[in-house]
């Protein structure tokens, strides 16, 4: 890159990730990251010489741009077909535990949901939010973090969620049809914005 070596120094530039193995996600674990790809997860630690990089899983990942999220102490992320509560001590970051929450609804996911869901925290309510944004039928599915039950509401159609004031919203964007700009690209409107407290 060109950037000045005042804010990148070499030491502290990786290239992780590649064609077969793209980075999907990544999610803060104690003072480290976890980079996803479809089939690894890598950990990611800064130190006194910089970052080091360790490969933590070699068999499982996340396919899912929006599919890992911090939760509490750990990390929740879609991956291997079900939901998983990811954790490490925080002295040892590379040495992950996995929990399979949804160990007992699994067979009740679309196919091919885990490899696109998005994941958000519904903090004041004590649930995590989980949509497809490519599912024609509007399925969400709410995992209460209290309780350990869930449950599945039909015909909300978010592409996307997003956090603020104390709450979080999700919003319904779709392609306008014939409007084609020069370069190809097609312009997106905003067709509903709805906002959860």
């Amino acid at each position: 890159p060109k950037a000045s070596p005042l804010y990148f120094r070499s030491q502290d530039v990786f290239f992780l990730g590649d064609y077969e193995h793209p980075i999907t996600s990544i999610s803060p674990l104690h003072d480290a990251l976890l980079a996803f790809t479809p089939d690894r997860i890598w950990n990611i630690t800064f130190g006194k010489e910089g970052m080091q990089l360790t490969l933590a899983t070699h068999d499982m990942g996340c396919s899912s741009q929006h599919g890992a999220i911090p939760y509490k102490s750990g990390v929740l992320a879609a991956m291997n077909g079900g939901i998983y509560k990811i954790t490490a001590s925080a002295s040892q970051t590379d040495e992950l535990a996995t929990e399979r929450i949804s160990t007992h609804i699994d067979d009740k996911f679309p196919v091919g949901f885990i490899q696109k869901a998005h994941l958000i925290h519904h903090y004041t309510d004590g649930e995590i939010w989980m949509r497809d944004p490519t599912d024609s039928t509007g399925t969400v599915w709410i995992w209460n973090t209290e309780n350990g039950e869930w449950y599945r509401y039909g015909d909300i159609n978010a592409t996307s969620f997003f956090k603020g004031l104390g709450g979080f919203g999700f919003v319904t964007i779709f392609d306008i049809l014939g409007n084609k700009k020069s370069d190809n690209t097609v312009d997106k409107s905003i067709q509903s914005l709805f906002w959860v407290k």
